[in-house]
């Protein structure tokens, strides 16, 4: 459970310093994908120098040559480009507090992903918490609404919810790979197909070479990143992804009080209600 929360924790921060590194580029479209281009591919390095000084380069070998391993390779397309791109384009258009309420929803989109690809059965119970998740998030999306981002932003949080959710239910059943290897595996094929197919397609090398001058707070977004990767695929394995979603998405609580640390954005008590609302329903899907 701890190392659930902790993933949870360490994901807020990294919401709040990629919204830092994309204050001056509020006008791109293709400055959230060079973002999480960036990020993934640190992301990787930092792994490739733990693998290193751990001395586990056999352990990706053969992980890569098992099926598990292919597996884990499926949920980085699905959690990288799907889902980190959408989560980034979402902290573009609605800032990381809400941004991050939106994709806080992938519990219960893994719960219908789990019943559709692996015949697991939903609960009453289960099925009230995703109405609850689904009515708070249109109750948030009242202060919002009026500004012409937040459609756009609400379709890229729900996008990433998806891409999340497959990707946990994924990586639960390659259980035979270890957390840092799989982890290795899932950022170096999510941060390869950033760079040669999807900026590229976006046209995002501009704003990948005008963001070079962040690196120091990508590198830090990505070291975040990373260590709540960590967190999080030990709690899937140790608890299931259906349990481990529930605490990882705790980031949506932490999100808005970071971002009013270190961006002075005000939060209202309706507000904070709203994101307990979302993930208080996100748990009774798991339960």
């Amino acid at each position: 459970m701890i190392s659930g929360l902790c993933g949870g924790f360490l994901w807020a921060l990294d919401t709040v310093i990629l919204s830092l590194v994309l204050a001056p580029f509020s006008m791109s479209f293709a400055a959230p994908l060079a973002a999480t281009a960036f990020h993934d591919l640190g992301s990787a390095l930092w792994l490739a120098v733990l693998t290193t000084l751990r001395r586990r380069w056999p352990a990706v070998l053969r992980a890569v040559k098992h099926r598990d391993g292919r597996r884990i390779m499926t949920a980085a397309l699905l959690g990288g480009p799907v889902g980190m791109a959408g989560y980034v384009m979402a902290i573009r258009y609605l800032g990381p507090g809400l941004a991050a309420s939106v994709s806080s929803l992938y519990p219960a989109l893994g719960l219908l992903a789990g019943a559709l690809m692996f015949h697991e059965p939903i609960t009453r119970r289960q099925i009230t918490g995703m109405i609850l998740s689904l009515g708070c998030l249109m109750l948030l999306s009242g202060g919002a609404v009026q500004g012409s981002g937040f459609w756009p932003g609400l379709g890229f949080g729900l996008l990433a919810a998806t891409g999340w959710a497959c990707e946990g239910l994924l990586v639960q059943k390659a259980d035979s790979v270890d957390n840092d290897v799989a982890l290795l595996l899932r950022q170096s094929v999510s941060g390869t197909v950033f760079w040669l197919a999807v900026l590229p397609l976006f046209h995002g090398f501009g704003d990948a070479q005008a963001m070079s001058g962040s690196l120091g707070l990508l590198a830090a977004a990505s070291l975040a990143g990373t260590a709540s990767y960590l967190c999080y695929y030990l709690a899937i394995h140790r608890l299931g992804a259906a349990r481990a979603m529930p605490l990882n998405i705790t980031f949506c609580a932490w999100a808005p009080v970071l971002a009013w640390l270190f961006q002075g954005t005000p939060v209202t008590l309706w507000q904070a209600m709203l994101c307990a609302g979302v993930i208080l329903g996100g748990m009774l899907c798991t339960l």
